[in-house]
């Protein structure tokens, strides 16, 4: 990595402060959406930091200098602001636990010699870096201007942009080293990502998306050298997110599942009562969840309720005679969690997907999160039902359900139905080596 931040001259103030603008319409044309409109409520309920931000971000985002000094603080404090190791050649930029999880997945599924560049995180970025950014008073002012212009209603899109414009500064002044030769990410709309993306693309930098969540056709259209996705009803959702926005999906695509096990067809087991288990979202409609888990353990067919909290959220169970709601610990494993549960009651989240692939006939409850209903279509493609009382009143009946014809519409999200992860993963350290 230079010591040296690229010169604050004419390329930057002549081209970079429109590059922020055209980063900040994207950013806000996704984060912006009317689906998304609920998140903010959710977000915020969660803790007081949380209102705090929302709040500061809607009063000083009103002008150029509010804004210009939020970007400041984003700088200074952001802690998603990352650079490649030294000498590394493939930098992977996924700060959360899924985008992790995305990478091991991605990294095992290579050559040798490809997988010897990869895995080696990221650092934070400097303290004096960032200050130097923060300081940079003429470039600060230009991205505020272009933030203040395009301001959004919303304090969470708004929150988003400024994030955007934050990371932009930050790696328009300090760039990707000339070691690296792959610009890695495991999210397609995080604000740093974007940004990230529009200075690669600036220096001419290949990009590879590696998919970590369930996508829908409101996601940005595919924009990498190289796009490895879950699946085929994945390449459908972008297919479709381009031709709502006219734009055509650009790359290469790759499909690799993201389990490590092999499919097994949902069945249900012959007991008497049920142990059930229920995923938690990030964010929870909590008084909703408290009313129906009470519901559940009423059951006379149900022995006790399992819940597993989202990583980035923990719940304490409500106080129930006789332990009849437990909650795993944080960090526990899927797979510990499957094996305690009879069936699997879940929100809007691609856990549906892994606790069916894994045997677990599993069920979507609507109204648990903030999430708009069925924001993914698991239910409405037929692969995922909604959870109805009598799923308890007769386990027996479960089966049924999940047929061969189920099993044929599913493949469309777990193509190891069809294929196995080892030709899966030949074609995608192919499709890498070819980027380097």
């Amino acid at each position: 990595m230079s010591t040296m931040p690229q010169n604050e001259g004419a390329e930057w103030l002549t081209s970079g402060k429109f590059a922020v603008s055209a980063l900040v319409s994207r950013v806000l044309s996704f984060h912006g959406q009317a689906v998304y409109r609920g998140l903010e409520a959710g977000i915020a309920k969660k803790s007081f930091r949380n209102r705090l931000v929302f709040q500061s971000v809607s009063m000083l985002g009103r002008s150029r200098l509010g804004n210009m000094a939020l970007l400041a603080l984003l700088i200074i404090w952001g802690r998603n602001f990352e650079e490649p190791a030294e000498g590394q050649a493939v930098f992977q930029y996924g700060p959360t636990r899924n985008n992790q999880e995305a990478f091991r997945r991605f990294n095992e599924s290579l050559d040798e010699d490809i997988r010897a560049l990869m895995g080696r995180a990221g650092r934070k970025a400097p303290v004096r870096r960032r200050l130097f950014v923060a300081t940079r008073i003429r470039s600060l002012w230009s991205a505020s201007c272009a933030l203040w212009r395009q301001r959004h209603s919303g304090a969470l899109p708004q929150l988003q942009a400024l994030h955007a414009a934050a990371a932009y500064l930050f790696y328009a002044f300090y760039p990707f080293p000339n070691s690296v030769r792959l610009l890695s990410v495991a999210s397609d709309h995080s604000p740093v990502v974007m940004a990230m993306l529009a200075t690669a693309k600036r220096n001419g930098l290949p990009t590879c998306y590696v998919q970590h969540a369930p996508v829908t056709e409101y996601f940005p259209p595919l924009d990498f050298d190289l796009s490895v996705l879950y699946d085929q009803a994945s390449v459908e959702a972008y297919e479709l997110a381009a031709q709502k926005q006219k734009r055509r999906i650009g790359g290469d695509i790759v499909i690799l599942p993201p389990f490590a096990r092999d499919y097994v067809r949902p069945r249900m087991k012959r007991n008497r009562v049920l142990n059930v288990g229920m995923c938690l979202s990030s964010i929870p409609q909590t008084e909703r969840l408290i009313a129906f888990s009470r519901k559940i353990v009423d059951h006379p067919n149900v022995s006790t309720l399992y819940w597993r909290c989202h990583p980035r959220f923990q719940l304490e169970a409500p106080d129930v005679g006789g332990e009849r709601i437990l909650v795993q610990e944080r960090g526990g494993s899927l797979d510990a969690f499957l094996e305690k549960v009879d069936i699997v009651l879940v929100p809007n989240s691609g856990v549906g997907i892994e606790s069916l692939h894994n045997g677990k006939p599993t069920f979507y409850v609507d109204g648990m999160d903030d999430i708009p209903r069925d924001y993914y279509k698991f239910v409405e493609s037929g692969i995922l039902p909604e959870f109805e009382w009598r799923v308890l009143d007769s386990p027996s009946r479960i089966d049924e359900h999940f047929d061969a014809g189920w099993e044929e519409q599913f493949s469309r999200y777990d193509a190891t139905v069809k294929v196995s992860g080892k030709s899966a993963g030949k074609e995608v350290s192919d499709a890498v080596r070819r980027l380097l």
